[in-house]
């Protein structure tokens, strides 16, 4: 009996392997689908809460120094100390003084502004907010007030654009919805905005991930929402695998498994193996004198490579390796190898820069300074083929021991910018304070210069004061003819972007540097309207080859 059943529960078994991991597998991709998607909301919520309240916090100081300082009209030096503030803060749209409507009776302009607002949401015993429209505004924003000890009633209205930062993913954002809102329900702002006229800003998203994180101190919350189908679509190649025969059910079963530890292992144990095994490898990014349209260096990004080849994004473990401190001994890994794969380029081009990103705490103490020694003069390479960055997007704990090793660095020939200028913590007299060489515009600013020939009063007031302090200006993520050469008029030295490359590894970059002898721009495409302003790159032994944009932003050794 059980012969003949055998035949029969051998099928039943067999078929039983080949239908569990097929349906197991579905329901493990849905799972992980929904949770990276409230994953990422929920990153992208707390960013933006975070950006909102470094703005709001701004604010507030610039109303306890004007308040400190006696402000309480628009005379002569009440003008003067409300425009020095706003000189100061590129979030701050207006600085005045209110009347009892709560309209500025009069502004840094030295005209009243009038406008509605909510009921305040009060942050002090002094101090509200409110939510402000405005005819000449696009957006909703803030009103930062404060009550001065002589009566006075200060406002600071914030920048629409400083309350609600879109930083929507690429990949998702014509899909994505992002709301501001007070506790009590209160709307501060949308992205898209209404004003865009997208219609995401007015139609509900359907079958929702939501996420959302809140501001103790402000009293508001940020939710954001993107549809689960376009999440589950990016997984319609595994679903169609997970549907095969018995065979590829069970091979997809043993992958599945596979992925599912690899996932759930401790990421830093994983890191340390992979710096043991010198898993991580550096890709090199052009950076281009947009002045003479060649090449003038490269910043040096990390990546990680699975043994099966396939490289891990560094979303994934930047911010584990910074936490853990594995950050430094990768960084010094990344270093050796670059310092060896590019010794005869910087041979060959005594002005050729190596970029390499720091995080706060390479600036500890002087060791950074010591690795960069040994690595450099055993490979005999001068250091002055050496530039270090510091992200400005991180705050740095200890402000005037940065600067002390900065000074060091630079006392052996090394140069410091200062990265993602206009997006972090500091403002723009951190760079002052920090002494730095180079600052490094981020690419969030540069994407609004547009072909019209309408362009970022940032970028400009950024250009100014940087040549005004002696510093050099790098324009990232330029992606445009255009932008290059607006970039260009306005004074910016160098520039890096899709434009001119991709990250990419040793022999490709080596490749490059071979093939663009010459100028990497090439002349006849600035009157060439058949490209509608695109860069042609040329084609021979003296170019950069045009390169397709890849699937994701730029991402540094420790960013």
């Amino acid at each position: 009996m059980f012969t003949r059943l055998q035949p029969l529960l051998v099928i039943a078994v067999a078929s039983i392997g080949a239908i569990a991991p097929a349906l197991l597998g579905h329901g493990l991709l849905m799972f992980d689908a929904r949770s990276r998607a409230e994953a990422e909301n929920a990153t992208i919520a707390a960013e933006m809460v975070n950006r909102a309240e470094t703005a709001i916090a701004n604010a507030i100081d610039v109303t306890a120094r004007l308040s400190a300082a006696g402000l309480s009209d628009c005379n002569a030096f009440g003008l003067a100390a409300m425009r020095n503030e706003l000189f100061r803060n590129y979030t701050i749209r207006s600085i005045g003084v209110l009347d009892g409507t709560d309209s500025f009776a009069c502004s840094h302009y030295g005209r009243q502004e009038n406008f509605g607002i909510t009921n305040p949401v009060t942050v002090a015993e002094d101090i509200s907010i409110v939510v402000v429209e405005a005819s000449n505004l696009a957006d909703r924003t803030l009103l930062v007030r404060r009550e001065t000890h002589n009566g006075a009633l200060l406002g600071v209205l914030l920048t629409p654009q400083a309350v609600a930062v879109d930083i929507l993913p690429r990949v998702s954002r014509d899909h994505t919805v992002a709301e501001l809102r007070f506790t009590d329900d209160t709307l501060i702002a949308t992205i898209p905005s209404p004003a865009s006229g997208d219609s995401r800003a007015v139609s509900p998203v359907d079958d929702a991930i939501s996420s959302s994180a809140c501001s103790s101190p402000y009293g508001f919350c940020v939710t954001v929402m993107s549809p689960f189908a376009v999440t589950w679509a990016s997984y319609r190649n595994l679903q169609i695998v997970a549907a095969l025969g018995s065979v590829l059910c069970a091979v997809l079963a043993m992958v599945g498994a596979s992925l599912f530890q690899r996932r759930f292992a401790s990421l830093d144990v994983r890191i340390r193996r992979a710096l043991k095994s010198g898993a991580f490898e550096p890709h090199y990014q052009p950076i281009v004198d947009i002045r003479t349209g060649r090449i003038a260096g490269c910043e040096v990004l990390m990546r990680w490579r699975r043994p099966d080849g396939v490289l891990i994004p560094p979303s994934e473990f930047i911010d584990k390796a910074e936490a853990t401190g594995l950050i430094l001994p990768m960084t010094d890994q990344i270093m050796r190898r670059a310092a060896e794969e590019l010794r005869d380029v910087c041979a060959a081009n005594p002005e050729f820069r190596l970029a390499f990103n720091l995080v706060d705490s390479h600036f500890d103490s002087f060791k950074i300074v010591t690795t960069i020694e040994t690595i450099f003069d055993r490979l005999a390479i001068p250091l002055h083929h050496v530039s270090v960055e510091v992200t400005e997007r991180r705050p740095l704990k200890n402000v005037e021991r940065a600067r002390i090793v900065i000074r060091r660095l630079q006392s052996i020939g090394v140069k410091v910018a200062l990265d993602d200028v206009g997006t972090g913590h500091s403002g723009l007299a951190h760079l002052q304070q920090l002494g730095v060489d180079t600052i490094k515009i981020d690419k969030f600013f540069i994407d609004v210069i547009a072909k019209d020939g309408s362009g970022s009063p940032f970028v400009e007031s950024l250009v100014s004061i940087a040549h005004r302090l002696g510093m050099d200006v790098v324009a990232e993520g330029v992606e445009t003819y255009d932008q290059l050469l607006y970039l260009r008029e306005r004074g910016v030295q160098k520039a890096q972007g899709y434009l001119f490359g991709r990250p990419v590894p040793k022999s490709e970059f080596i490749a490059l540097m071979e093939r663009a002898a010459g100028p990497v721009i090439d002349e006849a495409a600035r009157s060439d309207a058949s490209v509608a302003g695109e860069a042609r790159l040329r084609r021979g032994p003296a170019a950069v080859p045009a390169t397709a944009r890849p699937e994701s932003s730029r991402t540094a050794v420790a960013s």
